[in-house]
């Protein structure tokens, strides 16, 4: 049986004790986290060398809180001393040149975390979930968006407890659950990705909601809190309803590129897209002193814009339910779909396209899509049809599976056997 991971995210809602206690314990993990740096730093600089590793800093932890930091005493060791296997980890992937060297924390730049290990700390009651912190202390977990019970055998791996920007508490856990091999269907949907929307070879337009009613309750905020004193609790305040009004737009997005990615993977599970380099098309145009940007205005706006639209997110929602195959971008936008004629003439307007040979006029979105279609159709003839991993899921939950959800039969878009799309 093969086996892949999901996350579900629960909220966390307990008394004022609670909600102290994990601050607390946050800050004893940001605590320890700056004393391991120091102490690895001091080593290497004595001896040359230093021992990274989450048994050594383990022994190191026992020494450090008997001699220097008792009152670490006072939180469950389970829970205080998982922080040195990210230490760990985050040295390891220094040495291997995967990241950058680990930082101190600070207390007002990072937000709280605390990393859980998972051993039995589960427990089930008449109202709901708890979650134990420590003895005396059951935190109640609450669903967020997604059910457990959908999967099956969720064997718990790994937890966090994370703090939003909004103050809010919400525990992520990572499962491991059973799953299935589904091969891609080969047939194909070439998608154009644009500011707040996307399109298919197909003709259809899948729109972003408009958010620029929020945006501009941000942007009076920001000059309120322009206006006040800067760290005074007013001030604070703002933040947090500035912060409320960003997530807004944050969960507003993943709700439509989930419903996105939804639609255009029914339709296929093979998904060509353009291979864009989002990090060089949203780069400043403001320029140096001796060589001034232009109509930087402008383009801090389109910056703005396609960032908001989250186009790397749409590629993860698309990648979590299909094969996704990448083309080289270049004039695809400019290109007639069905004369090859290539001209930057071609494409009037954002959302005009006509061809100056043929003339043949149709949506420049759609246009674009048609041609990426065209250029990835060949690759998966030269490559194959690739296989993917989905999570088995069950519509009366994993105690009794008498129906599984898979992928259907693309061919002829219909329901097999009582399996259905997920």
């Amino acid at each position: 049986m093969k086996k892949t991971y999901i996350q579900i995210r629960y909220r966390i809602r307990t008394s004022p004790s609670n909600y102290r206690l994990l601050h607390q314990i946050s800050g004893a993990n940001r605590h320890l986290w700056n004393a391991a740096l120091e102490m690895i730093d001091k080593q290497y600089q004595t001896t040359k060398k230093s021992d990274f590793s989450f048994f050594s800093l383990c022994r190191w932890y026992v020494i450090y809180k008997n001699q220097t930091a008792p009152w670490l005493k006072n939180y469950p060791r389970s829970i205080t001393r998982v922080i040195l296997k990210d230490v760990s980890d985050a040295y390891r992937a220094f040495v291997t040149k995967k990241r950058g060297r680990p930082r101190f924390k600070s207390k007002h730049r990072n937000r709280p975390s605390i990393p859980i290990e998972m051993n039995d700390r589960f427990k089930t009651k008449e109202d709901g979930v708890y979650f134990r912190m420590k003895k005396g202390h059951d935190i109640k977990l609450i669903h967020y968006h997604k059910q457990l019970n959908r999967y099956q055998n969720p064997i718990p791996k790994c937890a966090r407890i994370i703090q939003s920007t909004t103050g809010k508490w919400y525990l992520t856990v990572c499962y491991q659950v059973d799953a299935m091999e589904q091969k891609e269907d080969g047939l194909g949907i070439g998608i154009d990705r644009n500011v707040r929307q996307v399109a298919d070879h197909q003709g259809q337009l899948y729109h972003l909601t408009n958010t620029d009613s929020i945006q501009k309750r941000i942007q009076y905020w920001q000059r309120k809190k322009a206006r006040q004193k800067k760290g005074s609790r007013r001030s604070y305040k703002t933040q947090l309803t500035i912060n409320r009004h960003h997530e807004k737009i944050k969960n507003i997005r993943k709700n439509d590129l989930i419903h996105i990615a939804n639609q255009i993977t029914t339709k296929s599970s093979s998904i060509v897209m353009e291979d864009l380099r989002t990090k060089g098309m949203t780069a400043s145009a403001r320029g140096t002193i001796d060589q001034p940007g232009k109509n930087v205005k402008s383009k801090s706006g389109l910056n703005r814009a396609i960032l908001g639209t989250g186009w790397y997110q749409l590629e993860q929602h698309l990648s979590a339910r299909g094969m996704v195959h990448k083309i080289n971008p270049a004039y695809t936008s400019q290109t007639c779909s069905c004369c090859g004629y290539v001209s930057k003439h071609n494409r009037l307007s954002q959302s005009q396209f006509v061809c100056q040979q043929c003339g043949h006029t149709e949506n420049a979105d759609v246009n674009a899509a048609r041609n990426i279609w065209a250029s990835g159709k060949g690759t998966m003839l030269k490559n194959g049809h690739g296989v993917f991993v989905r999570p088995i899921i069950s519509s009366h939950g994993y105690e009794g599976l008498n129906t599984l959800k898979c992928q259907s039969d693309w061919n002829n878009h219909s329901i097999n056997n009582g399996y259905e799309s997920i």
